[in-house]
């Protein structure tokens, strides 16, 4: 008889994939968008990609090293080597700042006969490290920036308070 014999030759492929994210971005009331970034982790036509939402829902920007997210909480991606079967995840929290100024305008207040000017006081109830503010009155006009204001005419007055470092009113 004759005989073949074939040799064949097994090799092991366990490639995981690199995968790192960062962020650099917070979001706030000017900054409502939040890029996540893999730049840096694997790339080629070999590698698929999938973000997950925070409730590990699959985001439909499939297949990107970078996606920009409106929401804060802890977004997941997952490198697949469609070669080896092999596949990578991790995650990275998006932070929010959306901390508004807490105040207090004070109580209605009477212009009396016998005065020309109040003082209209505002006070805050919150802690802000950065801000800028304004007494308006019901014309939108700006009257000045100091808690205290002094005013001559009734009517409508607001406060409005800005936390510069996150953009909040």
């Amino acid at each position: 008889g004759c005989s073949l014999d074939t040799l064949l030759q097994v090799t092991e492929n366990k490639e995981m994939p690199e995968l790192n994210l960062e962020s650099n971005d917070t979001l706030t009331c000017i900054n409502n968008v939040a890029m996540i970034s893999a730049a840096g982790s694997s790339t080629g036509s070999e590698y698929f990609y999938q973000w997950y939402a925070p409730d590990f829902s699959p985001l439909a920007q499939e297949n990107n090293l970078s996606i920009n997210v409106t929401e804060a909480g802890t977004y997941y991606l997952e490198i697949s080597n469609t070669e080896s079967g092999c596949s990578t995840m991790d995650s990275i929290d998006v932070l929010a700042d959306m901390s508004m100024p807490r105040l207090d305008a004070g109580n209605d207040l009477f212009l009396p006969c016998n005065q020309t000017e109040i003082i209209l006081s505002a006070s805050m109830l919150s802690n802000v490290e950065e801000y800028i503010s304004v007494w308006r009155n019901q014309d939108g006009q700006e009257l000045g920036t100091d808690f205290d204001q002094v005013i001559s005419e009734t009517g409508w007055y607001y406060f409005e308070m800005q936390n510069t470092i996150n953009g909040c009113i």
